[in-house]
């Protein structure tokens, strides 16, 4: 059988797919505004997904903070850099969550 590599993060169909944990969240909330959301990062996929949900529920103005772990830092790299940063490698003792 053929396979299909589905990346964890730099991939527009999985933003879509985490886009709508926002839409879940303002059923939830019955349309009221979070005061904020926190996500953890990693590849930023669920980072990217939360943002893409945000503008499609008009909830731009919501602040969002992204949690990286210390020593797996790729996005904070990534922006201080001002492009796609390759870690040599992770030196954080947390190896996955």
């Amino acid at each position: 059988p053929e396979s299909y590599f589905v990346p964890p993060f730099d991939q527009p169909d999985l933003w879509e797919g985490h886009a709508s944990l926002v839409d879940e969240l303002k059923i939830d909330l019955k349309g009221v505004k979070p005061s904020v959301i926190v996500c953890c990062v990693g590849g930023g996929g669920l980072l990217n997904g939360i943002i893409l949900g945000l503008r499609r529920n008009g909830w731009e103005d919501v602040p969002v903070v992204a949690v990286e772990t210390d020593g797996a830092q790729s996005l904070a790299k990534s922006v201080e850099a001002g492009k796609l940063v390759t870690l040599p490698g992770i030196t954080s003792i947390a190896k996955s969550l």
